[in-house]
């Protein structure tokens, strides 16, 4: 028998789905299409809006794109509260006078302006990352090596060789997908091996930024296997079964209230 997390969670994907074929939908709409009261439907759509999942206006929904291939976009709002939201909790992990890497992960990048504060050392791909409010006494190091756009991260061998160079305390890393099996991944072939450099050089702990949208995601390359993060922090409306799986590997989840 189906568990009602898992049943609540299959009639929002459906939600999503219907909404988005049909364009734009409402309770009443809704409550005959899935054959529930109005007051769960609400409840789902309270939920789906905080998600970014939907857009609510004038008493319609709309579907909104959320896929992992608008990770380094800003255009959802709600994804990128989400994303600060765990940015603000990574930086918490971070103590003065920390060498930290940074990936060029959107979510990443956001730590930095959360370490505004302390007193640390920052090496990073993320060319954004230089443009953020520091700490007066912080040191800020781009590693150098081909700019990829729109992106504006750093690649290349003239990348990795900086990095190979380099031990940190931290690495924080932002990905496209993390599940057991697959590990961290991205899409981005040159990015996997610095992505993975970081995780290898960092002598004290890994910090994994991901979103509900990451969990169970696949990408073609891989950064770093799941066992090799000690920290992932992520959203409450991340899947219950992939948090207790990677909990059973060692890594020790925070799951902020959204």
């Amino acid at each position: 028998m189906k568990n009602s997390y898992t049943s609540i969670s299959e009639r929002r994907r459906e939600i999503v789905r219907f909404v988005r074929e049909h364009g734009e939908a409402n309770v009443e709409i809704l409550v005959k299409a899935f054959d529930t009261s109005p007051a769960t439907i609400r409840r789902d759509l309270v939920n789906l809006n905080k998600m970014g999942m939907i857009h609510r206006e004038f008493g319609k929904v709309k579907a909104v794109q959320t896929s992992p291939e608008d990770y380094n976009n800003d255009k959802n709002q709600k994804i990128e509260d989400i994303k600060n939201e765990l940015a603000k909790i990574a930086a918490n992990f971070i103590e003065e006078d920390s060498t930290i890497f940074i990936n060029s992960s959107s979510a990443a990048g956001k730590v930095a302006k959360y370490l505004k504060n302390k007193r640390v050392n920052i090496v990073t791909n993320n060319i954004k990352v230089a443009f953020k409010e520091h700490h007066p006494q912080s040191t800020i190091v781009l590693t150098g090596g081909e700019v990829r756009l729109p992106k504006e991260a750093l690649i290349g061998s003239y990348t990795v060789d900086f990095i190979d160079k380099i031990k940190s305390d931290i690495a924080v890393i932002g990905c496209y997908g993390l599940s057991i099996e697959n590990g961290l991944t991205t899409p981005i072939l040159a990015e996997a091996k610095i992505n993975n450099l970081m995780v290898k050089n960092a002598t004290k702990k890994v910090i994994a930024i991901a979103d509900y949208r990451k969990l169970g995601n696949v990408a073609n390359f891989k950064s770093a296997e799941a066992t090799e993060v000690d920290y992932l922090i992520t959203d409450s409306f991340a899947d219950r079964k992939i948090i207790a799986d990677l909990e059973k590997i060692g890594v020790t989840v925070i799951q902020i209230n959204i």
